[in-house]
């Protein structure tokens, strides 16, 4: 099958062969559309350890699809070969039986598409789905957003060049549970932001406010540094594609705001390349989605914001005060309410989705 997208390249490779064990191969420089031509066999770096897999080539193709498909540059991150147990994308080579390891495993094709500016990757991305079933994961990414949306179609401002705007599209596989992708990409956020967290702060500083925010600490309090939108794709009745769009304040300037915002670069005195945590971010959202859900309820509730504190809240429009208690499995918050004595109206229910409250900072 040929692939849809307009030119691949090969930037990197990984090999998975046992648990843990990961080889990268050999890199590529980056091409653009007008460059054309058609690229034969790229040769990279062959690995040959015990009866590990090795990997001398791919091919990379130019497809000439027309300008109005794609009009920026278009890559691929990285075809990876990793063992069949767990989530993969790709054709099925070989069922768990076959004894040689090379056939028990499948390839994970990447798309990268960037655009200098666009209104939306969220969009982007869900026009580019109108004609185009993915073979694997596709990231949008643009240095500028200029229509950005959060949860409620409120509006996620970003400065150009400065900060991250990305949308990564994956094909859903068959045991995914729709009303964990919010959690698995929170904490996929929560991880990398963890990663460059400098060594004068704890790991409690980074904290995940149900649903869809990422705070960071700063000037005596937590303030949002990353939001999430995950906006899914329906092929009549089935669920086909997720698309997860995740906005990080790395460079821009946050403080001031009439809400607590900080960008990481306020926050931590550090200088971060959207670029690079783009790929970065992409790659542990995958890791995160492919990974043993057992744990994850925990690890999401040592990662929330405000549990069990005494705040106020907007439900249904109204005003109350009361405490946010957890997540279910369902992705309904649990509350414990305070009573309101000069209040006929009942309180809100205990369980409530994310579209029926909203904090008051």
């Amino acid at each position: 099958m040929n692939p849809p997208w307009t030119f691949i390249q090969r930037l990197r490779s990984c090999l998975f062969h046992r648990p843990g064990q990961r080889f990268n191969l050999g890199s590529a420089g980056r091409r653009s559309h007008d460059e054309g031509g058609r690229d034969g066999m790229r040769q990279g770096t062959q690995i040959q350890r015990d009866n590990v897999l090795g990997l001398d080539g791919f091919q990379a193709l130019d497809h000439h699809v027309g300008e109005d498909f794609c009009r920026g540059r278009c890559d691929q991150i990285h075809p990876c070969f990793r063992s069949f147990k767990g989530t993969t994308f790709g054709g099925h080579l070989a069922g768990k039986s076959a004894k040689d390891p090379a056939k028990e495993c499948q390839t994970m094709i990447w798309q990268h598409h960037h655009l200098p500016s666009v209104p939306s990757t969220n969009q982007w991305a869900m026009e580019w789905l109108r004609h185009t079933l993915p073979q694997g994961p596709v990231l949008f990414t643009t240095d500028h957003q200029t229509q950005g949306r959060g949860q409620r179609d409120r509006r996620w401002s970003s400065e150009a060049g400065r900060d991250l705007c990305l949308s990564l599209a994956i094909p859903v596989q068959a045991a995914w549970n729709p009303t964990l992708i919010n959690m698995h990409v929170a904490l996929a956020v929560r991880d990398l932001l963890a990663h460059h967290l400098p060594f004068s702060q704890s790991p409690g500083a980074i904290r995940v406010k149900w649903p869809n925010d990422v705070l960071v600490w700063h000037a005596g309090e937590h303030r949002k540094a990353a939001g999430i939108l995950v906006e899914n794709v329906w092929r009549g009745s089935q669920w086909s594609t997720t698309v997860i769009g995740v906005g990080i304040n790395v460079g821009s300037s946050r403080l001031g705001r009439s809400y607590p915002a900080v960008s990481l670069a306020e926050a931590w005195h550090e200088e971060l390349k959207p670029s690079d945590l783009a790929t970065a971010l992409a790659e542990g959202i995958v890791r995160r989605l492919e990974g043993d859900v057992d744990g994850l309820m925990e690890d999401y509730h040592d990662a929330l914001f405000g549990l069990g504190e005494p705040r106020t809240f907007v439900v249904h429009e109204r005003t109350w005060h009361g405490m946010f208690r957890g997540v279910n499995a369902e992705g309904q918050g649990r509350f414990e309410w305070s009573s309101q004595r000069e209040s006929e109206t009942l309180p809100p229910s205990e369980w409530l989705s994310s579209s029926e409250v909203q904090w008051c900072w």
